[in-house]
């Protein structure tokens, strides 16, 4: 089974969900421990598939609750560094930087890739860093990089894990009790009085609640980031880690075509200006991404 469809649709609903959390990061959050709290109760809801489910071996577990914290703290670094610095920059450098991480070690520290897949690699991560090339715009300073770095690495460590974690066990197994560890974090979150207040408060007196218009995006953003990580982690229990990652061009260009789609009704938002050569470097980007895809498709209808 190929892990491309899988891919592609999750990066589609990663874009859906990065735009939702731009709006109310924008106008109701104040800070993203908000979304590492609220990610982690609804994520609970995966438990009741565990009394299904076999037990896992202790080094399973262990596995699968390190990628789930490596991955959280991932989140919160990147959720950081859109408050240090533009969001067109900061995601889509974070987004790079993973699967050239995770081509190094698994192309050339581990030698786990294929010659004609990790030329598909290469050539989708160059696609990426061309996709972001116009979004280097304005300074970034040392605070907004260094937060971009480390979200990527604790990105690649996760799905390092993950993919260390599936050579153990079946795909639900893994998912459904890397979960686990959500109960404590979730718990502690909100016991301790400063994370709750961080919690509990809404930026400049914006009044928001789950039976609001603004809850019902929220939870819209919730369930298609859910369904986004769930096919991400699906598709690398198919296929090697950065095999999976070099396809996120295909959530950039998702996001430059919604950017300009959404930025008229909502400008403070999203909305950029865009140069000729800015959408020229892009639409690049995005030949060069198709050309990696038509490799790697290519490499995987050999192998199969």
């Amino acid at each position: 089974m190929s892990h491309i469809p899988f891919a592609i649709t999750a990066y589609i609903l990663n874009g859906v969900a990065i735009l939702v959390d731009k709006f109310m990061l924008t106008n109701y959050f104040p800070d993203p421990l908000v979304y590492i709290f609220y990610f982690s109760i609804y994520s609970l809801i995966v438990l009741f598939l565990i009394p299904f489910l076999p037990t896992p071996t202790l080094t399973t577990f262990l596995l699968s609750s390190s990628y789930m914290i490596s991955w959280l703290v991932g989140s919160y670094l990147m959720f950081k560094g859109l408050q240090k610095g533009l969001a067109s920059r900061v995601v889509p450098i974070i987004g790079a930087l993973v699967p050239i991480f995770l081509i190094f070690y698994y192309g050339y520290l581990r030698q786990q890739i294929p010659p004609v897949e990790k030329s598909a690699g290469i050539v989708l991560t160059a696609g990426l860093l061309i996709l972001i090339i116009p979004n280097l715009k304005g300074k970034i300073k040392i605070q907004e990089l260094s937060l971009e770095i480390l979200s990527a690495l604790s990105f690649s460590f996760a799905y390092i894990l993950l993919r260390q974690a599936y050579r153990d066990a079946p795909f639900l197994v893994v998912f459904a009790w890397s979960k686990l560890i959500l109960i404590p974090i979730g718990l502690s979150l909100f016991i301790y009085p400063k994370t709750r207040r961080i919690i509990l408060t809404q930026k400049n007196g914006s009044k928001w609640s789950l039976l609001s218009s603004a809850g019902a995006l929220f939870i819209s953003g919730q369930i298609a980031g859910g369904a986004s990580e769930l096919l991400i982690t699906f598709s690398i229990s198919l296929a090697n880690p950065a095999l999976v990652n070099s396809l996120q061009g295909i959530q950039y260009i998702f996001l430059f075509i919604a950017s300009i789609i959404l930025g008229k009704s909502y400008p403070k938002v999203y909305s950029e200006q865009h140069h000729f050569s800015q959408i020229f470097l892009k639409l690049i980007g995005i030949l060069v991404v198709g050309c990696g895809l038509f490799i790697l498709a290519a490499a995987m209808s050999v192998r199969i």
